[in-house]
This record gives structure tokens, C-alpha cells and sequence, in this order.
């Protein structure tokens, strides 16, 4: 069996490699803002940005890195 014949293997393999870099990006961002130890934020606070990270994927990780982030 090739590739050509199992295009639903990679489909598979490509949508768990996304899924991992998204969770990690995720990770980023958490951990950016965890380890802040005065908070350097823009716009939000620390409670306020990590609900946006956490439940706006991958979205608010994205937007915290262009707008929320003060580095």
C-alpha cells in the first residue's frame, strides 16, 4: 500500500499535525503570559486574556500575540 492508494491516511496524518501545532501555539501563549511577572499586557488583563487564549483557538492566541503582547 502507497500513499496514492490511502489519500485518507494523509489527510489523517496532516489534521493531527495541525491540531499538535495549534495545541502547542496554545501552550506559547499560556506560558507567555504565565510567566509574566509584572504584567506587561496591553488592552486586558492577565484573567482576561488567558479565557481569549483558552477558548477562542487559535484566534485569540493570534490576537494576543499581535495586540496583547508588550514585547
Amino acid at each position: 500500500m502507497n500513499l496514492v492508494d490511502a489519500p485518507e491516511l494523509v489527510t489523517a496524518a496532516v489534521a493531527v499535525a495541525v491540531v499538535v501545532l495549534v495545541i502547542r501555539f496554545q501552550i506559547i501563549c499560556l506560558e507567555d503570559i504565565a510567566q509574566a511577572e509584572e504584567w506587561e499586557g496591553r488592552y486586558f488583563s492577565k484573567q482576561v486574556w488567558t479565557f481569549i487564549i483558552f477558548f477562542w483557538i487559535p484566534l485569540g492566541g493570534i490576537l494576543y500575540m499581535m495586540v496583547g503582547r508588550e514585547r
